[in-house]
């Protein structure tokens, strides 16, 4: 986690969509973690041609051949909020295009798989970090 693009988000589009997508997977996977009669899922929806790319018209314009209708993305959302495959056993998966659950880490990088563990499981620690981040910039309004 760099603390500085979480207080000050970066000017780049991209970074800061990155660090976004990031973020929700460390927290749904920290929230199953801490909370596991919550059932918390992180997912990719897919590449869908929506107003995502509204201030990057180049890039919506270079990607077009690739992208999917928002239809086929709402399925994965709707998979991981209704299917019954999503179980206390699978709380925290990651759940990728078009309504599938990630093996083991599957659809993520190892650093990031690394960074939802903590530190005496073998992992970086930093979703926990910033969950820990997170409830002290809040705990004002809690």
């Amino acid at each position: 986690m760099v603390e500085s693009q979480v207080r000050t988000p970066p000017a780049n589009v991209t970074r800061n969509y990155v660090n976004f997508k990031t973020g929700n997977v460390f927290l749904a996977t920290e929230l199953a973690r801490r909370e596991p009669a919550i059932i918390s899922v992180a997912l990719n929806p897919g590449a869908a041609s929506t107003n995502l790319f509204r201030h990057t018209p180049m890039t919506k314009y270079l990607a077009w051949p690739l992208l999917h209708s928002a239809r086929l993305a709402a399925l994965t959302e709707l998979y991981a909020g209704l299917s019954g495959d999503i179980t206390s056993e699978k709380n925290g998966c990651y759940v990728v295009p078009w309504g599938r659950i990630a093996d083991s880490g599957g659809g993520l990088r190892k650093d990031l798989v690394d960074a939802t563990k903590l530190v005496e499981d073998g992992g970086t620690g930093q979703a926990a970090k910033l969950w820990d981040w997170c409830t002290e910039m809040t705990k004002e309004f809690q």
